[in-house]
């Protein structure tokens, strides 16, 4: 569920922010579409920052966790509030920053959560339902887009990102002390 909630939130951002940005925010196009680059741009340096990071700060993989959900929940609220192109710009880069390391965590704490011959099927699991969550998701969020309006984007994934870090709460409850 966790997986599938995570990509869900990654990929309705993805999809929906240039259309959230142009008809909900007036935004140009061309500004929108930069956005967005700029989205998937903070999600790569994120995945690719983090660990490194962490590692010289100390920082365990679910300490990491929990600041990535923090930090995207609160980047989420942030950027709903900011209407303004500045908001806009920094705002998307940053949710992409948060965002970009949550997954490779999950997989790398799973042998923690699983016995170590189940891990290789788990795994599979996990990518099968983040698929799902892929898929479900956005499509939820542009069935209320068509109903309610693009303003229920940010709504949406505050609700998306609750739910997350009330799942990750219950993993790591789930976890070993050592961990």
């Amino acid at each position: 569920l966790f997986l599938a909630i995570y990509v869900g939130v990654e990929v309705s951002l993805g999809n929906w922010t240039y259309s959230f940005l142009v008809e909900e925010r007036g935004q140009a196009s061309l500004l929108a579409g930069y956005v967005v680059s700029g989205y998937w741009l903070g999600f790569t340096l994120g995945r690719f920052l983090a660990g490194v990071v962490a590692a010289r700060l100390g920082i365990g993989p679910v300490a990491l966790t929990f600041g990535c959900l923090a930090g995207l929940f609160g980047s989420v609220v942030l950027t709903w509030a900011l209407s303004g192109t500045g908001g806009a710009i920094v705002g998307f880069v940053v949710l992409g920053a948060f965002l970009g390391p949550i997954y490779p965590l999950m997989i790398a704490i799973l042998p923690s959560l699983a016995p170590r011959w189940l891990v290789p099927t788990a795994i599979g699991l996990l990518v099968g339902a983040s698929v799902v969550g892929g898929a479900f998701f956005p499509w939820l969020a542009g069935t209320l887009a068509q109903y309610v309006g693009l303003a229920s984007l940010f709504p949406y994934v505050v609700v998306l990102t609750t739910a997350l870090l009330a799942n990750w709460w219950r993993i790591v409850r789930r976890m070993s002390p050592a961990t």
